[in-house]
């Protein structure tokens, strides 16, 4: 048993590798067909779009930032149905990629993201709008894991303690100060 489970955690991770590559793709299609349908002119890349020529049609640049978030949401969303009816394990590195596609630039230069742009078209909070869509997205997140049974190793616990240890405690020691 131990080795089928080890198997199985060697194929998940080599998952992640496509799916990574799958979802840049996905979220930078959403971007490019929202602007094409607006008229846009859009120049599609892997990590970015942009209109081909110039700017984009005037008012429609919100709507092609909102693009790449609603279809990121909506893969989550996807995946975590067929999680919830089938429970396939294999489509939970796309519901956990995905969440972590969008929440990691909190931890970045995150006014430059998408849900930053978003909470600044409503001039709401900078960070207002990140936590509008990814609460939800973490609850769908925790709710996969746990109806997969997905649960950290004591490895993994030891590890996550001791990085939060590091973190958290070298920064308030008296040599940083100095």
């Amino acid at each position: 048993m131990i080795v089928s489970e080890n198997r199985i955690k060697l194929k998940i991770s080599l998952i992640f590798i496509p799916v990574a590559f799958f979802s840049y793709i996905f979220h930078e299609f959403g971007h490019w067909i929202i602007g094409e349908i607006l008229g846009n002119n859009m120049a599609l890349r892997l990590i970015s779009v942009n209109p081909k020529y110039g700017d984009y049609i005037e008012n429609t640049d919100f709507y092609v930032i909102c693009g790449g978030v609603i279809f990121t949401v909506l893969l989550i969303i996807i995946f975590w149905f067929i999680i919830e009816k089938y429970k396939v394990i294999y489509a939970y590195p796309i519901v956990f990629f995905n969440f972590f596609f969008l929440a990691s630039p909190l931890m970045t230069r995150f006014e430059l993201q998408d849900l930053a742009k978003i909470s600044a078209f409503f001039n709401v909070g900078k960070y207002t709008i990140a936590l509008i869509v990814l609460i939800p997205l973490l609850l769908i997140t925790w709710r996969a894991s746990h109806d997969l049974k997905i649960l950290p190793t004591a490895e993994q616990k030891r590890f996550a303690w001791y990085v939060n240890q590091k973190a958290v405690f070298k920064s308030t020691e008296w040599e940083d100060y100095r």
